[in-house]
């Protein structure tokens, strides 16, 4: 019993970090599209994983959203310097993004080594 509940509780955070990561992201595109539309149509237009702007495009759209996701991990791109609020967002994404990956490896180990 007490491993389901260990079991439940990570797969749960798990994907609460997910989806909070993903919304997070879809802050950061939103910022982009609204305040830097430039560097938005320069990153290929893309779109969030819960939001697709009026001059978005769901294909090409989809295909920078999983550039930038990544990319976006490791290197921040020149806008965010210019807002604090992006930054924030960036800041939470990370940490989010690194949180799940950290949950989705134990749980991937609770599976290949069982007690």
């Amino acid at each position: 019993m007490w491993l389901f509940v260990i079991w439940a509780t990570v797969f749960t955070g798990t994907a609460v970090c997910t989806l909070a990561a993903f919304a997070m992201f879809d802050r950061l595109v939103r910022l982009e599209h609204a305040r830097h539309h430039e560097a938005w149509i320069r990153d290929g237009k893309p779109i969030g994983f819960f939001w697709i702007p009026s001059d978005g495009n769901f294909f090409s759209g989809g295909f920078a959203r999983n550039s930038l996701a990544m990319s976006w991990l490791f290197t921040a791109p020149g806008w965010v310097d210019e807002e604090s609020e992006a930054k924030r967002a960036l800041r939470w994404m990370r940490r989010l993004v690194f949180t799940s990956w950290m949950g989705w490896a134990s749980f991937l180990l609770m599976f290949a080594f069982p007690v």
